[in-house]
């Protein structure tokens, strides 16, 4: 198959490609809410913590699995379900997005006593379920969002998974789009999940967080019931954490109730009616040209919120400038000064000069505003981004900025559906060096998240194969490096084909890039297996070199455990492949198997078992790997008795010590 989105080309089909798990390294702390599994998946890069919300992450802290259970509300037939699920370890969960699906699943998991961890495929992409990790006291959930239809062959997959699975206690739970049946699923249990009632999500998330009547006295208010009329149990989340956050201190007594109702219910609609008085001049000015900067300043602020004033003006002109609209003044000393300027659209600056929109959430209802009533300026705004790095090589454009910038484009792409918004950016930044770090966090995040990430990772697919230019290729190799924790399956493609690239320090990123992922938690033997695939093919391109390199360094670093996580035979197919790129390629990964084996770190049981596996029938590899012993016996004489007992065993390996004796018996 074929594709953007880490679809393998036609050659690439006898490779061996398992899906894994998707995984976190580092920190991870899931708010999860009813409706859908939302919240803060965290990924450490470099000192940094990023945060973007997503459905389905990997992994679920253990104390916010706990508050999901306590807002979670039950859809019909849930306790039915997961009784169906504990007898066979396989059932299906439908719904549509934001429908409580997710959250369905994860409370499944946790009703039968497993942890939840989840599992993405790519549309198009072909699959293995033999691949899948099933670890007792797990369960599994397999994310078939994306994909049109289930095939017989999808569903045999997911069944023979699902056996498997449960003979190792483990369970495995389908989540799909409402509808979304395939040949053969018959008699699966199904729980088809229909969104509960928003003012009872609504009630449960702000009674976590607002422990008290605070949910009886809001409900009991006509405004939030209209609200909350019609809304998707996600939206009733989303309120409930408005509300929340801003909760004012003391007594609640009636204004000051309705004040905090007013205010939540402003932020929570986008504060529509105050943006458009903001943008159609209701704050007194008839002056067209003066209300055209107005706007103009409104965005500037919406970007730049809580810079220094400085910026925000100056920006403002930059931006005005590229969407054609002329001065609202003759001179820079004309017009109002910088209060006056502020106020007129809603902002003020604070004792540091830095500038503020004066009602929370503005900033993005004023995004959202421009693009729907001036969808044009916004392209505008967008050139305007597209040339903020580009103009910061010389340490003009701080970080921060960039950052800042990055942000309310990544909002505004997942508010409205544009995930191109996005990825023009990134892609516009992605060559320049001052961005680097923004734009890996800014990917890194994109790639995972669910509405953003196809889109993300098919343009991270593209730059892979042709990344034209040095930092754009170290940028996606740490991007892969990141979000490969999640999807590991997909980052690994696309390190697949960078590792094509000519240039030794994308080389070395991607050689880097590798290393991490085989680190992170469960994706040793996954990166063991891409590798291997990589390692056979067949037009000798760039990849294979670095397969080689990548597996050597695996064997060195994780030692004889290695055998333990990935089983002996994928590791005796590593030591071939190594063995085989030459002379001395396996020597440190030698070294530190027998170190390992003297310290009694390692049981050397295991060692000669796989050394015998590796030069079982191949003279070559065995005279290498029985040479590299040698080497490493003499430098580290006096050698202990196990180590000694691992090259007894290989020699009585030696192939034609196998063949004489075989010989010698015929005659």
């Amino acid at each position: 198959m074929s594709g953007a989105d880490g679809h393998e080309e036609p050659e690439a089909a006898e490779e061996v490609l398992p899906r894994a798990a998707n995984t976190i390294g580092g920190d991870v702390g899931n708010s999860v809410q009813t409706g859908s599994v939302e919240g803060d998946v965290v990924i450490q890069i470099g000192g940094a913590l990023l945060r973007q919300e997503v459905v389905a992450a990997a992994r679920w802290d253990p104390a916010e699995l706990e508050r999901l259970r306590a807002v979670f509300v039950a859809p019909r037939g849930f306790g039915a379900f997961t009784g169906e699920v504990r007898r066979g370890g396989l059932g299906f969960v439908t719904g549509r997005v934001g429908g409580g699906r997710w959250t369905a699943a994860v409370c499944c998991a946790l009703e039968l006593g497993l942890v939840p961890r989840s599992i993405t495929v790519d549309t198009g992409e072909e699959w293995n379920a033999a691949g899948l990790p099933s670890a007792p006291g797990h369960a599994y959930l397999l994310d078939l969002s994306e994909v049109e239809r289930l095939s017989e062959r999808m569903v045999r997959e997911i069944r023979g998974y699902a056996v498997g699975a449960a003979e190792r206690g483990a369970a495995v739970l389908v989540v799909t789009r409402v509808g979304l049946r395939g040949d053969g699923d018959a008699g699966l249990p199904v729980l088809d999940v229909v969104p509960p009632p928003a003012p009872e999500v609504f009630s449960r998330h702000l009674g976590e967080h607002c422990p008290g009547p605070a949910a009886e006295r809001w409900l009991a208010d006509a405004d939030v019931r209209g609200a909350l009329s019609g809304a998707a149990p996600a939206e009733a989340a989303r309120l409930a954490r408005i509300a929340a956050r801003s909760r004012p201190e003391g007594f609640l007594d009636g204004d000051v109730l309705a004040a905090w109702i007013g205010d939540a219910l402003g932020a929570f609609r986008n504060w529509r009616g105050e943006i458009a008085s903001l943008f159609t001049g209701a704050a007194g000015e008839a002056d067209a040209g003066v209300l055209l900067y107005d706007r103009v300043l409104l965005t500037a602020v919406a970007m730049f919120e809580g810079e220094d004033a400085s910026v925000v003006l100056g920006e403002a002109e930059r931006i005005a400038d590229l969407l054609g609209v002329p001065p609202a003044y003759p001179t820079r000393l004309s017009g109002p000064g910088r209060d006056r300027l502020l106020a007129r659209v809603g902002a003020r600056g604070d004792e540091r000069g830095r500038v503020r929109f004066t009602r929370a959430g503005y900033a993005d209802a004023v995004l959202d505003y421009l693009w729907e009533q001036y969808p044009v300026a916004v392209m505008g705004l967008l050139e305007w981004s597209r040339r903020l790095a580009s103009s910061g090589e010389a340490g003009a454009v701080p970080e921060r900025w960039l950052r800042a910038v990055g942000a309310r484009w990544t909002g505004m792409a997942e508010r409205n559906g544009r995930p191109d918004w996005l990825v023009d950016v990134l892609t516009a930044w992605s060559g320049t060096a001052s961005a680097r770090r923004v734009v890996v966090e800014m990917g890194s995040t994109g790639a995972v998240h669910l509405e953003l990430g196809g889109a993300v990772r098919r343009r991270l697919y593209t730059m892979a194969k042709e990344p034209r230019g040095t930092i754009r290729g170290l940028v996606v190799a740490e991007v892969c490096a990141n979000y490969g924790r999640v999807h590991p399956n997909t980052a690994l493609t696309r390190l697949k084909w960078l590792a094509d690239a000519a240039d030794p320090k994308i080389r070395s990123a991607v050689l880097a890039a590798l290393g991490d992922l085989a680190e992170a938690d469960g994706l040793g033997p996954v990166v063991m297996a891409e590798l291997l695939g990589w390692e056979r093919d067949k037009k000798e391109r760039g990849r294979r070199e670095v397969a080689v390199e990548a597996l050597a360094g695996m064997l060195r670093d994780g030692g004889p455990a290695l055998a333990e996580d990935a089983g002996a035979l994928l590791t005796a197919r590593a030591w071939e492949a190594v063995l085989d790129a030459g002379p001395g390629a396996g020597r440190p990964a030698v070294g530190a198997w027998l170190s390992a084996v003297a310290a009694g770190d390692a049981d050397p049981r295991v060692v000669a078992d796989v050394f015998g596996r590796v030069v079982a029938g191949n003279f070559p590899r065995y005279r290498e790997l029985a040479r590299l012993v040698a080497l490493w016996r003499e430098a580290a004489a006096p050698v202990s008795g196990p180590v000694e007992r691992i090259a007894a065993s290989l020699e009585d390996a030696d192939p034609l010590r196998a063949v004489s004796s075989w010989n010698g018996a015929g005659r």
